[in-house]
């Protein structure tokens, strides 16, 4: 499979992290990080999405990606860091519950967590925080699917008129 570059899927990321700068992350948040979401982060270092639509029509889900969270460095002013949306939401307010982590956001303020027992994909409503069960909606069972299943918005236009052309959906996670 080629190697496809964050920047195909986002624009403006962060600078690029080691895993030093993860492990520095993981300490400072308390919680070690699933090897996928480590990996993620080695490959590309948040940014607004480009590949940002989330459908799977035959179970009628539709999300969009607007951002992806950086760790450790700023992409700009307004960014805000992963350690941080971490430790305001699930940490110390206790609005996401610790088995999840957050990773990106849509337009909405809900967000995009790995599950930490499973590793799956789900999309956390924060409307409904009170009521946590109600929140979340599995959407993949990996990193790996959740990224196969992002496409572009006219991407996305082209799959829910019809297929989507061979190779637009496939995304690298690497090994």
């Amino acid at each position: 499979m080629a190697v496809v570059n964050w920047e195909d899927w986002v624009s403006d990321p962060a600078p690029a992290l080691t895993l030093a700068d993860i492990r520095d992350v993981e300490q400072a948040i308390g919680v070690s990080l699933p090897e996928d979401l480590r990996r993620h982060y080695l490959w590309g270092n948040g940014g607004f999405a480009i590949r940002s639509e989330f459908i799977l029509p035959e179970r009628g889900l539709e999300y969009d990606v607007a951002e992806w969270d950086s760790m450790k460095y700023l992409r700009s002013a307004e960014g805000v860091l992963f350690e941080d949306t971490y430790r305001r939401l699930v940490r110390d307010r206790k609005l996401i519950p610790d088995q999840l982590i957050p990773f990106a956001v849509n337009g909405g303020g809900d967000f995009f967590c790995m599950d930490r027992a499973t590793q799956g994909i789900v999309f956390y409503v924060m409307d409904y925080c009170a009521e946590p069960e109600v929140a979340i909606r599995h959407l993949t069972g990996s990193l790996r699917e959740f990224l196969d299943i992002l496409v572009t918005e006219e991407g996305a236009m082209l799959k829910t008129c019809g297929s989507v052309p061979g190779g637009t959906r496939r995304a690298y996670l690497p090994e």
